[in-house]
């Protein structure tokens, strides 16, 4: 027993469990340039890493979710999700969303969190959740209810997990708009973390996707932006949709993978990212083909 091949979910490690929790997500393949029909499950799957076993968990929201963000809240034990899409059917508009579910790990059971009026609609969003003040961060992503045209965003939120309040951050300067890209919160630093991502051109354009690392600190209801890396040095090449987390024992910022925008393919390169250097260092380099593609989008 195990979940289909899929697409647009997410999920979080449970390092207290030592299992791994996905929700939501498309079945839909592409085939060449096509774009999939895609699918919205509303399935719970958890892995358990020591016995390498799939549970499937019933019940959830009364919907499927694609292209959602999810975090796991430490102090309450629980994965949160933000916003995502829905359609009924197979054309049209989607339905995006700005609510926040909770799956408790304890009693694997899902519940929706009642907060205030907070950011728009969207999806492909950049979260990440700070335990030291039990608070979800949110930066950018898709405001655009249209499978064929992007709005990104550089609107940054707090949700207040104590009160279920959102509240927006002012800050002067903010990187530009973007969807796709990944996030982290360094709690050492107390600073949130963006890697990379693409603007409204993503997919559709010849605009070069971003790769630069940007932090953000925050104070009340301000924050101040910086650019970490330094432009003139080596660093990954422009992408969306990576991979990033923060490798605590050693101290770094671990990148994986992501659309890149030199031969519109997705990567499996392997690099890192050392604050207090400010400086990249590749792992893997990833695989390369030994043949050239027989045609476009093969």
């Amino acid at each position: 027993l195990r979940p289909m091949r899929r697409s647009e979910h997410a999920g979080i490690y449970d390092p207290i469990g030592h299992q791994l929790i996905i929700f939501g997500g498309s079945l839909g393949v592409p085939v060449n340039c096509s774009y999939p029909t895609p699918t919205f499950e509303n399935e719970t799957w958890l892995l358990d890493i020591a016995c390498g076993s799939w549970r499937k968990i019933e019940g959830g929201p009364s919907f499927g979710l694609a292209r959602h963000a999810a975090v796991y809240d430490s102090t309450e034990h629980r994965m949160l999700v933000f916003g995502g899409r829905y359609r009924e059917g197979t054309s049209g508009n989607y339905t995006l969303f700005n609510s926040v579910w909770a799956f408790d790990l304890e009693t694997e059971s899902w519940s929706q969190v009642q907060t205030n009026a907070g950011p728009s609609a969207r999806i492909n969003t950049s979260v990440a959740y700070d335990p030291t003040n039990h608070r979800l961060i949110l930066f950018g992503g898709n405001s655009s209810a249209s499978g064929m045209a992007y709005i990104a965003n550089d609107d940054t939120w707090i949700l207040d997990l104590n009160t279920n309040t959102w509240s927006e951050v002012f800050t002067p300067s903010a990187p530009s708009r973007r969807l796709f890209a990944p996030a982290l919160w360094d709690d050492e630093r107390q600073r949130f973390v963006i890697f990379g991502g693409a603007d409204e051109t993503a997919f559709f354009g010849t605009v070069p996707y971003f790769g630069e690392i940007y932090s953000l600190e925050l104070s009340g209801a301000q924050g101040q932006w910086t650019r970490l890396d330094d432009p003139a040095l080596t660093g990954p090449d422009g992408r969306f949709w990576a991979s990033l987390t923060h490798d605590l024992e050693r101290d770094r910022y671990i990148m994986f993978g992501g659309h890149d925008s030199l031969d519109l393919g997705n990567r499996n390169d392997l690099w890192v990212f050392y604050p207090e250097d400010g400086v990249w260092a590749v792992q893997t380099l990833g695989d390369a083909y030994n043949l050239p593609p027989r045609g476009f989008c093969d």
